[in-house]
């Protein structure tokens, strides 16, 4: 059907890095490709008969084809919750278009949540508040992860670099980010699932351990704030997960130490893994990086990409439905 037809809706939600470096579940990147076509998953919903569900894209086989899957539950959620107060409306016909891997690291759930949410949403009347968008996407995250979290859904929907909170009122901060910025994102074909990822994580930490993660979180937050890039830089590192999940990601160690050779200023484990990024004052830097990552695929869903922030995230295709501060009311 045609994006012209009455009732089409269609939503784009971009990739992310969740656990940015030092920011082990309380810092999330929404990031978009420098070149080419932005890389994100699509939910479609026009109005029909009877309700319907598919799955297409390069990725569909990696997810249930039924009402299992993490798009037909979020659908369902704002309607069931639509229904409670409204008559019902006419049953629709939903499709996923699954672009991202599964278990990459590139938040490939919270791209599926957010994508259906926010047309899921827009079908219903535009019901739900962005708070309640989050806390909604954050237990629809916990279906396969284990537990709700919002480092990869708050960036996802509303673009840009976001703290999270222990604030019920306000969840999410966001945080600037320097624009010239360029990340490598190398996901070389493998698979790291989230259970497996936290199942490795110690209970407990030294008390060193806590403080120097506490002090370079603290200074990178206040370093991007006052647009100190190099002192932020000098603490973007992870002393959290990074050095645990290393056994699970082989390739990592190799990629950071190339590319630190060739000027990276910080690297990191996106998400889970297995993808993994490095962060570049420049353009020419990231190519190299890249280029070293391209030669390290192992199978045709890889990747090297180099992207910058993405300060608009989900949105409605072809209409303006971007996210403001009266929408958290």
């Amino acid at each position: 059907m045609s994006n012209h037809e009455p009732n089409y809706i269609q939503s784009f939600a971009p990739i992310t890095i969740g656990n940015f470096s030092v920011g082990f579940d309380v810092l999330g990147l929404a990031v978009r490709p420098v070149e080419g076509e932005p890389l994100g998953d699509l939910v479609s919903i026009y109005e029909t008969e009877d309700f319907s569900f598919e799955v297409t894209g390069d990725h569909a086989q990696d997810v249930p084809n039924d009402e299992n899957n993490l798009a037909c539950l979020a659908f369902k959620q704002v309607k069931s919750l639509y229904e409670k107060t409204h008559e019902a409306k006419a049953p629709i016909h939903l499709e996923l278009k699954k672009n991202l891997p599964v278990g990459s690291g590139l938040g490939s759930s919270a791209a599926t949540i957010i994508a259906a949410l926010l047309a899921a949403n827009h079908y219903f009347d535009d019901m739900l508040s962005l708070k309640e968008m989050l806390v909604m996407a954050s237990e629809l995250e916990a279906v396969y992860s284990g537990s709700p979290c919002m480092d990869n859904v708050a960036p996802c929907l509303t673009g840009g670099f976001q703290l999270m909170t222990q604030s019920k009122e306000l969840p999410i901060v966001p945080v600037p980010f320097p624009q010239h910025w360029k990340m490598v994102l190398f996901f070389n074909g493998s698979e790291v699932l989230t259970e497996s990822a936290r199942a490795i994580l110690p209970a407990q930490v030294t008390m060193e351990t806590a403080i120097n993660h506490a002090k370079n979180l603290a200074v990178f937050i206040q370093a991007l704030n006052l647009g100190a890039d190099d002192l932020a830089a000098e603490h973007l590192y992870d002393l959290l997960a990074a050095p645990h999940r290393e056994t699970l990601i082989p390739h990592f160690s190799l990629f950071r130490d190339y590319a630190r050779s060739q000027g990276a200023i910080a690297t990191g484990i996106s998400g889970s893994g297995p993808t993994v990024f490095a962060v570049c004052k420049d353009k020419e830097a990231a190519e190299l990086i890249a280029q070293y990552a391209e030669k390290r695929i192992i199978n045709d869903s890889g990747f090297a990409l180099i992207c910058e922030i993405d300060e608009l995230g989900a949105h409605l295709q072809g209409m303006e439905d971007s996210w403001d501060e009266e929408d958290a009311d």
